[in-house]
């Protein structure tokens, strides 16, 4: 809805720029040779005024999808993990996990994800086998949702240790 106004708003902001544009053209010539100086300042003053209100709104409707972004991917993600740590997962909610991830997941998730299905089918039904594979989705996944990896890794492995 905000967006709607937004764009109603630089709608009727680049319509007035028009006529007043028009105007101006008209009563250009009419104007004395000291005063056409300040009316074409005064122009791109407007002009210059309207395009950083444009990249603003265009910054902060940048934010918010970043931030939905943000929110879809880590209810994906705690999904994810939830997924893997029952024994065996249903069918559709494989498929579930797949295109969610196809969808949202970073290529680092991606690849990491890929890496840990491998290595599963690698291992079969080896317990630890795919400790590292797992630890590196976490890790990729934190990275993916802007929270930071440094000196984790002891903290991790515990965590991970701790729900098989």
């Amino acid at each position: 809805m905000r967006l709607l106004f937004t764009t109603l708003f630089l709608t009727l902001l680049a319509y007035a720029a028009y006529l007043g544009f028009r105007w101006a053209g008209a009563e250009y010539a009419l104007l004395a040779s000291d005063e056409q100086p300040r009316m074409v300042l005064i122009a791109a003053l407007a002009l210059g005024c309207t395009l950083v209100l444009a990249g603003a709104i265009r910054y902060a409707a940048r934010e918010q999808a970043q931030k939905e972004l943000l929110k879809h991917r880590y209810y994906l993600y705690i999904h994810i993990l939830n997924g893997l740590q029952e024994a065996e997962t249903p069918d559709a909610q494989r498929i579930e996990i797949s295109s969610g991830l196809a969808l949202l997941g970073s290529r680092n998730v991606l690849r990491a994800f890929r890496r840990l299905l491998e290595g599963a089918a690698a291992k079969g039904s080896e317990p630890d086998g795919t400790g590292k594979y797992l630890n590196d989705l976490v890790t990729a996944m934190r990275t993916d949702l802007q929270q930071s990896n440094f000196d984790i890794g002891p903290e991790l492995n515990t965590f991970l240790k701790s729900g098989d």
